[in-house]
């Protein structure tokens, strides 16, 4: 009877995850935050120093809060500095990821950080500063050659002459001082670069984006001149104009064909996207005189408003120009301009129309308002779509009612495809 007993005890402290293989363990550890993997060396003698040899190291602002209201910043700041010491001292091995992203102001001590990385194999950089002056990165960073992720924010970003990333792939930039021509040469010097995005760089007054390898493209912030030139590869492009007019930076030029200059080369673009501003600083007022055909551009999504007709007729020059167009997004966005032309007759004066839409097989239409102009349009699609399999409608809140029921009259006359209506509490008609 003892003997069972003392069994089923010992059982229940059989320790198995001591046991599993150390590649396991370093799995396990990788999946934990930092500071977590670093406590299990009180476990036992054997996990004393198993979080030492992961590859990858974060320290992020969630699992660094400040200890109470008392704390002041330069306690912080030389509390956070004093662990990381601690933990790249007693760290053995290659780091292949290291995150800093903190709510501490940029100091010589990440200088010392990255130079140590700069010597154990860093292949992905992340580096996020939230307040403070701009962290002017050591030049030690641009000799990383193995680096393959790139993601720096609230930094200066100037590298040196003939710098060279070899392996990277992707790269994020935000809040970054950077240099134009600098920028262009070393976008152009990364030549398995795949995804490149910018939000609220500063610094320049255009980008001209130079990469046989690109396949992604985010651009966030305030207008800038933005030009596309060796990108046979780029399949994908969001530009997200926050603001009209900065006074700080440039203005778009007039006539502004700068959406159908950047069409022309991107010869192998499948997705589109244009949202808050963008439409309105890249409409157009007449027809480019040379309107290239984007045969392999399939989704586009965009913010417009329906009442501007400069944006309604740069739209239908897109439409045009992507024959093969299968899905189609559009957020309603009321622009502040007062002196726009009104579009309210726009889709009716339109010829030509049965081949605008002949691929086109979902389209979600937010926001709503129930505006002659907006059902005109959704009586364009209607009638011209005839493969359309899905329309989905999700009204404003300020929806015109009588407008509405006018709407759901003729989208019964489209008996192919599924029709929804709905505002943001309940689907009205399906």
């Amino acid at each position: 009877m003892c003997t069972e007993e003392c069994k089923k005890k010992s059982a229940i402290f059989i320790d198995r995850i001591s046991n599993l293989p150390k590649n396991v363990i370093e799995g396990i550890l990788m999946c934990l935050p930092t500071t977590d993997a670093v406590q299990t060396s009180i476990l036992s003698r054997d996990w004393r120093y198993s979080w030492s040899s992961i590859p990858q190291l974060t320290f992020s602002r969630n699992d660094f809060p400040m200890l109470d209201d008392t704390e002041i910043e330069w306690e912080y700041n030389h509390r956070l500095v004093k662990i990381i010491d601690q933990v790249l001292l007693l760290h053995c091995g290659p780091i292949h990821k290291f995150e800093l992203s903190l709510d501490m102001e940029s100091c010589s001590d990440v200088d010392r950080w990255i130079l140590f990385l700069s010597r154990n194999g860093i292949r992905e950089i992340i580096i996020e500063f939230w307040m403070g002056e701009q962290y002017q990165l050591p030049s030690c960073l641009f000799s990383c050659e193995g680096i393959t992720h790139l993601q720096l924010q609230w930094c200066i970003f100037i590298p040196p002459p003939f710098t060279r990333f070899p392996n990277l792939r992707f790269m994020y930039l935000s809040g970054i001082d950077i240099s134009e021509d600098g920028f262009e040469a070393f976008v152009t010097n990364c030549p398995l670069l795949e995804t490149l995005e910018l939000t609220y760089v500063s610094g320049c007054s255009g980008l001209k984006v130079c990469s046989g390898s690109l396949l992604q493209f985010l651009y966030e912030g305030y207008y800038i001149h933005i030009s596309f030139e060796n990108t046979p590869m780029l399949a994908s492009v969001c530009v997200v104009f926050s603001e009209v007019d900065n006074e700080e930076g440039p203005t778009p030029s007039s006539p502004n064909y700068e959406l159908f200059d950047a069409l022309d080369n991107l010869l192998g673009i499948e997705k589109l996207i244009l949202y808050q501003y963008t439409l309105e600083v890249w409409a157009v007022r007449d027809v480019p005189a040379n309107l290239r055909m984007a045969y392999n551009l399939k989704h586009l999504a965009v913010d417009m408003d329906f009442e501007a007709e400069q944006e309604a007729s740069t739209l239908f020059l897109l439409f045009k120009s992507c024959p093969f167009l299968s899905s189609l997004n559009i957020w309603v966005f009321s622009s502040d301009d007062d002196d726009q032309t009104s579009a309210e007759d726009f889709w009716d004066k339109q010829e030509g129309l049965h081949n605008l839409f002949c691929h086109l097989k979902n389209v979600d239409l937010i926001g709503i308002k129930g505006t002659r102009s907006e059902l005109m349009f959704i009586k364009t699609v209607l009638t011209n779509a005839r493969d359309l399999r899905i329309l989905d409608v999700e009204c404003h809140e300020d929806v015109n009612n009588e407008m509405m029921m006018e709407m759901i009259k003729f989208t019964r006359t489209c008996t192919k495809a599924q029709i929804i209506v709905k505002n943001q509490e309940e689907v009205l008609y399906q």
